[in-house]
């Protein structure tokens, strides 16, 4: 009966997080999508890499903090962290027609957003700074990141949205 009983809590234990954590699943689910798919665009697979990427670390970050992540602290991480690469690459098809000078601008603020507001005290560098370090890449953003402050910072510059 305790055998019973304890499979039972462990079973709820998994259902009520995975419920708890929509947005974060929902946007992992659409980058794994994104990456499994032979159809994908290239630039569509760069963008999901860094997503898949950068919720993983955020997960791994939470749970090593406090063992437990909560759904609210995943979904509005996850939701910031798209609403951030959205407004980055709605403002890439804007400034398509904008000079070089002007893109870079705009790339660095960005960069410097996600450089700005740190989640974490983490001094593994080789994989925070990863896709800053990929030459050419298109999301030159550090994994650890608070999301939710770096797309208010990005967002209060005049002319980003």
């Amino acid at each position: 009966m305790k055998l019973l009983y304890a499979l039972s809590f462990f079973l709820i234990a998994l259902v009520v997080p995975a419920q708890a954590q929509k947005v974060y699943n929902t946007v992992m689910d659409n980058a794994l999508h994104v990456l499994n798919s032979p159809s994908s665009p290239f630039t569509q697979v760069q963008i999901a890499l860094f997503k898949r990427d950068a919720l993983l670390y955020l997960r791994k970050k939470a749970v090593e903090a406090n063992g437990t992540p909560t759904g609210q602290f995943l979904d509005t991480q996850a939701y910031f962290l798209s609403e951030f690469l959205t407004l980055f690459f709605k403002g890439a098809v804007k400034t398509k027609r904008l000079d070089e000078d002007k893109w870079e601008k705009r790339k660095q603020l960005f960069t410097q957003a996600s450089l700005m507001y740190t989640l974490v005290d983490d001094p593994d560098t080789s994989t925070t700074m990863a896709y800053m370090n990929k030459e050419g890449g298109i999301t030159p953003f550090c994994l650890n990141t608070d999301w939710e402050k770096a797309y208010a910072a990005a967002t209060e510059k005049p002319g980003i949205r």
